[in-house]
């Protein structure tokens, strides 16, 4: 079950500049209620504030936005009967999913510009800042993936990543021609990728 909410107000334009802020949230309640049990159940809560503004410009035009994000995620323990049917703690009970709290705070923006260098050329520079938090098979998962037909075990330690991304571009426009370059940098922190678990003596696990 999945609730969302987002407020936003727009002050009136004034002298070319624009400017929005609001707030968004999500609130997320997941059960498991089949006989197959990929990730925990668990309980999500996400929200956010943002602020947006543009100024124009004879020829320039600015543009930017900032945006700060918190998610409380918590994760439900499972134990499971030699049957593996779905029971309480207890002797004999096999722990499948170990109960998990965590917290996730992250800043993301950009800001940029577009310059008219002539009437046919057309200059754009950025800078921007990304934010995403793990999601629940990245922190909890612990079983077969059939789309991917590997065992996978999430961490629940897991850090946000944070992107920074260098956007340069020049575009030439013609009635006949167009011509347009790019360039960029992105750099992540803290990326989120699978590691294949080796054996103790080495070599695969499995």
């Amino acid at each position: 079950r999945t609730a969302t909410a987002d407020i936003r107000y727009h002050f009136p334009e004034k002298q070319g500049r624009t400017i929005s802020f609001g707030i968004s949230s999500m609130l997320q309640n997941s059960r498991n209620k089949g006989i197959e049990y990929l990730v925990p159940e668990y309980e999500l809560a996400d929200v956010g504030a943002f602020v947006m503004a543009k100024k124009s410009y004879d020829k320039l035009d600015i543009s930017g936005g900032l945006r700060y994000d918190m998610r409380f995620q918590n994760g439900d323990a499972l134990y499971l009967d030699s049957s593996g049917i779905k029971t309480s703690e207890g002797a004999g009970a096999q722990l499948l999913f170990p109960a998990f709290n965590s917290t996730f705070r992250g800043i993301s923006g950009s800001f940029g510009a577009t310059y008219l260098i002539s009437k046919i050329l057309i200059g754009k520079a950025n800078i921007s800042r990304g934010y995403r938090a793990p999601n629940i098979a990245e922190l909890a998962s612990n079983g077969a993936h059939q789309g991917t037909l590997r065992y996978e075990l999430g961490d629940s330690k897991l850090k946000p990543e944070n992107s920074l991304q260098f956007d340069f571009d020049v575009a030439l426009n013609t009635e006949h021609f167009s011509f347009e370059t790019d360039f960029f940098l992105n750099q992540i922190q803290n990326f989120i990728f699978p590691v294949k678990i080796a054996a103790v003596g080495g070599g695969d696990s499995i």
